[in-house]
């Protein structure tokens, strides 16, 4: 769902341009190996080609959703241990009894 792979094959060096828009959070690895994504058009993105085979591995993902399950963790975290320590509280005064 947040990649697209593509096989080339290129006498010359090429450029892969994808109608993709050029937005942070875009990865590209050729070969394995990051590379550079450019703006093509002003609002597509493109990846310098070299000659021969190559295997581009565009990867979608954007800071916000780290921070996002980062945060959605945190709050989790935080509820549950409140339901634990409130559950705990309640055996202290039931024992108490």
């Amino acid at each position: 769902i947040n990649q697209a792979i593509f096989q080339t094959s290129a006498s010359s060096t090429a450029i892969l341009v994808r109608s993709e828009s050029f937005f942070p959070g875009w990865r590209v690895w050729l070969n394995e190996k990051p590379a550079a994504i450019e703006p093509a058009n002003y609002m597509f993105q493109a990846v310098k080609i070299p000659a021969g085979n190559a295997r581009v591995r565009f990867v979608y993902e954007p800071q916000s959703v780290r921070l996002g399950i980062f945060v959605s963790l945190c709050a989790l975290s935080f509820w549950i241990a409140m339901i634990v320590n409130l559950k705990n509280k309640n055996r202290e005064g039931k024992d108490k009894l």
